[in-house]
């Protein structure tokens, strides 16, 4: 088992949806992240429900197989060997649904030849290994009101950890052009109109809204110079907890445990969730694995995320030194050509 500690250093969204609600009667579309439904017993002894944010574990399970790829990738790279598209896609997203069930002898064959695979599994051909749960913002069901509560008139319940509507992260999709900022200054509020018209892409729709509109059109103008959006996400601060480990009907070889922690590595200095470009999604993860070795990250002054502890023994110690072996020796055109080895 696996133990993971990751706390928002930068504000966290994963995008679930986009709902539009009327804000200072203008009305915006808002950014939903990932939330997951838990039923609790308040202060007050009744059940209370309650949404609260999350990152889910099929999002985390998809960065470390990219994770893992990614190694195997460069070392297929400097080895100057071609992997195919349907390999590729297999190796990196699961693959489609072009294989079906395969017999014991197959998916014994296979999971000799590729680690990612046996590990991460591939469309409905190659079952996964790993359980990869939710990062909740807690340890367990019973820690929520320890951690982030508050009172309200039902009694001390589970606070969202979610911004207010007055701290929403709000930001404006139209240009310097249509928000009269920069050269913008110099030009008419008409030709900024007319200019709007003959550039946006929804015109027609805009144009057929202020010829149905029963009021003022120099104000119905104004207000389609300006398109609103506003994101809801987890605060900075906030620990999330998760683990990885083996199916209970299956156990992990040492070589496919030292891909999963060599990929782990590489997850753990990459953000998570949506808004990547403006720095959404840094974490500091504290990992504790079984044996008692240790994975720590800290961010730097710059921003970025390093590994400051990195302390392997035992098992761990053991399981990448083998991957590392096998990376170096006996990784081979073979390992890529999963397809060629699964039936329709």
């Amino acid at each position: 088992m696996i133990q993971i500690k990751a706390t928002t250093v930068t504000p966290l969204c994963q995008i679930r949806n986009s709902e539009d609600e009327v804000v200072n009667q203008k009305k915006i579309t808002v950014i939903k992240p990932m939330k997951q439904k838990v039923m609790l017993a308040n202060s007050k002894g009744t059940l209370t429900s309650f949404e609260t944010p999350i990152y889910s574990g099929n999002g985390f399970r998809g960065k470390l197989r990219r994770a893992a790829l990614e190694i195997m990738l460069e070392k297929a790279k400097n080895d100057n060997i071609k992997i195919s598209t349907m390999d590729f896609h297999l190796m990196n997203a699961g693959g489609g649904n072009l294989f079906q069930a395969q017999s014991f002898e197959t998916i014994k064959e296979v999971r000799g030849i590729n680690p990612l695979v046996s590990l991460f599994g591939a469309s409905l051909a190659i079952p996964g290994k790993i359980i990869t749960p939710n990062l909740m913002p807690y340890r367990s069901i019973t820690d929520v009101l320890e951690y982030y509560t508050h009172e309200t008139e039902e009694g001390h319940v589970f606070s969202t950890i979610i911004t207010s509507d007055k701290n929403r992260d709000q930001f404006i999709t139209s240009d310097d052009m249509l928000l009269g900022k920069g050269n913008a200054r110099f030009v008419t509020e008409e030709q900024i109109i007319e200019w709007e018209l003959m550039a946006g892409e929804n015109q027609t729709a805009r144009a057929k809204a202020r010829n149905s509109e029963d009021t003022d059109t120099k104000k119905v103008k104004k207000e389609t110079m300006k398109s609103f959006l506003s994101r809801d996400y987890v605060i900075r601060g906030v620990d999330f907890y998760t683990g990885l480990r083996p199916m209970p009907t299956c156990e992990f070889t040492t070589l496919e445990y030292g891909m999963l922690i060599r990929a782990l590595e590489r997850v753990v200095v990459t953000n998570l969730g949506s808004n990547v470009a403006r720095n959404f999604g840094l974490m500091k993860y504290a990992i504790d694995f079984h044996g008692g070795s240790e994975l720590e990250t800290d961010i730097n002054a710059y921003g970025e995320a390093k590994i400051v502890k990195l302390n392997y023994k035992g098992l761990e110690k053991e399981a990448v030194e083998c991957f590392d072996a096998w990376l170096e020796n006996d990784f081979s055109q073979e390992t890529l050509e999963i397809s060629q080895k699964l039936k329709n």
